[in-house]
């Protein structure tokens, strides 16, 4: 009895993703997501992120950020709480540990933040001290707190290509979106909210709740 085509098609397809091109291993990076006890900033971002790949012992270097006026759509708009099409100033990083892309990190910040005096939002370089920092000595936000949604999907090609991740989808990215927020007299409003993309084959990550020993944690064994 002939195979059926589809049967055969289907067969050599799994051949193909089992000998496709081997995937290089490379030493997992574990970051901290819960925040600081002394600070309340997350980890995950900004000197906060630095700081960890530093004391794990590892070299970390960013990309000079490219600064962008775009209109809120889709997770953005919601996120921030504002109509789609209001206009937000966006800085994106690419990030590396030991010079292998690590994570990719774009924060949106409402517009009105800039009008207020937040210039150095919308500067093509670093902000000393961090955002967070900075918009609490020029605006007098403080950030009470921040919430993380995580999600894991295939790379998109932009993805695909910066972390060179093999076309064939087999390894994940996880993609966490935090909204952090300020006090106001309605309650907690968001002021900035941060997509972060991490790839599965070099990165894990932890959160830290009640007391818990103070070295970092190593990675786990997979």
């Amino acid at each position: 009895m002939v195979e059926p085509m589809y049967r055969r098609i289907a067969q050599d397809l799994r051949e193909e993703i089992q000998s496709g091109t081997p995937v290089e291993k490379v030493e997992p990076f574990v970051t901290t997501l819960s925040a600081d006890p002394e600070t309340g900033l997350g980890g995950g971002e900004g000197e906060a992120a630095y700081s960890e790949v530093i004391e794990r012992g590892r070299t970390p270097t960013w990309s000079v950020p490219k600064v962008e006026v775009q209109v809120a759509t889709g997770n953005v708009a919601a996120r921030l709480r504002v109509p789609e099409g209001t206009q937000v100033v966006s800085r994106h990083q690419e990030r590396f540990i030991d010079k292998t892309p690590w994570s990719l990190q774009t924060t949106y910040y409402p517009m009105d933040l800039i009008s207020s005096g937040a210039e150095a939002l919308r500067s093509a370089g670093d902000v000393p001290g961090g955002t967070v920092a900075y918009l609490k000595e020029k605006l007098g936000i403080v950030q009470i707190g921040y919430r993380d949604r995580i999600l894991v999907r295939s790379p998109n090609e932009n993805e695909s290509r910066f972390f060179r991740l093999p076309d064939d989808g087999r390894i994940s990215v996880v993609s966490i979106s935090r909204t952090a927020y300020q006090d106001s007299d309605e309650g907690p409003v968001p002021y900035r909210v941060t997509f972060t993309i991490f790839p599965a084959d070099r990165n894990q990550l932890v959160i830290n709740s009640g007391e818990v020993p103070a070295a970092l944690a190593a990675p786990a064994e997979v």
